[in-house]
This record gives C-alpha cells, sequence and structure tokens, in this order.
C-alpha cells in the first residue's frame, strides 16, 4: 500500500499510511520480483513506464530502509527460475534457524 495506493483502491496521505503500517505485524521476509520497465509492458501492460519506474525505485528505497528482511529478486527471466531462487532462498534461512536450536 506504501507503493502502489491505486491498486488497494485508496487515497490516504502517505504520513497515515506509515502510522498504521506500525501496527501491522512485520514480515520475516519481503520478496519483491523486480523486472526491467521494458519486460514489465510485455509481460502485462496495466502501468505506464513512468509509473513502472517510480515504483521500481519507491521499492529499491523501502528494500534499503527495511535491511535484511526485504529481499530483491530481479524477474527477468522465467517465473520458474525466480521461483527457484526465492525457494532456494527460503530454504537456506530455515537451515540456518535449525543449526542454531
Amino acid at each position: 500500500m506504501i507503493v502502489d495506493q491505486k491498486r488497494f483502491r485508496m487515497n490516504l496521505p502517505q504520513k497515515m499510511i506509515k502510522f498504521f503500517s506500525l501496527f501491522i505485524p512485520k514480515p520475516d521476509l519481503i520478496f519483491y520480483l523486480k523486472t526491467d520497465t521494458s519486460i514489465a509492458l510485455q509481460r502485462k501492460n496495466e502501468l505506464n513506464i513512468k509509473e513502472l519506474e517510480r515504483q521500481n525505485k519507491e521499492f529499491i528505497f523501502l528494500s534499503e530502509k527495511r535491511g535484511d528482511r526485504f529481499k530483491i529478486n530481479y524477474n527477468n527471466g522465467d517465473f520458474d527460475t525466480s521461483v527457484n531462487k526465492i525457494v532456494v532462498y527460503i530454504f537456506n534461512i530455515l537451515e540456518g534457524r535449525l543449526k542454531l536450536k
């Protein structure tokens, strides 16, 4: 909601959204599937190039603020490759947690 209010049919001030986000439980991991704007337009022509670029920049900014919980997965290739990268990453995290116990 912070990056794309239109998708959620909302029109609230950013400060209000950020305030309410303080009360939402934080996920362990957040994945952003970043795609070049030209590829995103070929796949699904919902937004214009300016909006896609703006959203990419916003998600990059969020990833810098959220630190190691926010992972960017570059999704210019095929779907299965992206899914496999994410699954391997999650299994590595879970394996690390098991070793700590």
